[in-house]
């Protein structure tokens, strides 16, 4: 086995997050006049030939994953958002969260995590990490940081904020 083979994502979800990470990056790094439905269909197409179909259970499952992935794409992905993170990481104290893409709204800070598997364990661990990250930030404003975890295999949205003393609210589901 080669060095580049161990490298190399083991399954079709690290394949796809891969894909996607390129896709939202490139898609939010475009001006905000060229963002669009076109946009995103391009970049899917130029970014999924690059997924290998072996690695999915079968042909329905690879193109199913394609058709979802594509469809909540064009659902999440907002042309209007002028934001200020995108896919970095914010380090405190000698730990760090992945931030997919943060913007503010109506004197929010807004987290979007995309994700391909919904599990309650992980919305708990990293909306933990966020409060952790953005503690200092709010006690120099009164500011209120949500997270949008927005599933592009199901579409569900779930908006959790980080409101005063680190305590964690769910303000809704969609």
């Amino acid at each position: 086995m080669s060095a580049v083979k161990l490298c190399m994502p083991q399954n079709w979800r690290q394949l796809v997050g891969e894909a996607m990470k390129k896709i939202i990056t490139e898609y939010y790094q475009a001006p905000s006049s060229s963002r669009s439905a076109s946009l995103v269909l391009k970049l899917v197409e130029k970014h999924w030939r690059h997924v290998d179909q072996e690695v999915f259970h079968s042909n329905i499952h690879y193109y199913t994953v394609l058709a979802k992935t594509t469809d909540y794409l064009l659902r999440f992905l907002d042309p209007t958002i002028d934001w200020f993170l995108l896919f970095e990481r914010i380090e405190y104290g000698a730990k760090h969260v992945d931030v997919d893409i943060a913007y503010k709204q109506d004197e929010m800070c807004i987290i979007r995590k995309f994700i391909l598997q919904e599990d309650e364990a992980f919305y708990s661990y990293y909306m933990n990490r966020i409060a952790a990250a953005f503690e200092s930030e709010r006690r120099e404003s009164s500011k209120t940081v949500a997270v949008e975890f927005c599933s592009l295999l199901t579409g569900q949205r779930q908006i959790q904020a980080v409101v005063a003393q680190n305590r964690l609210k769910q303000l809704k589901t969609k």
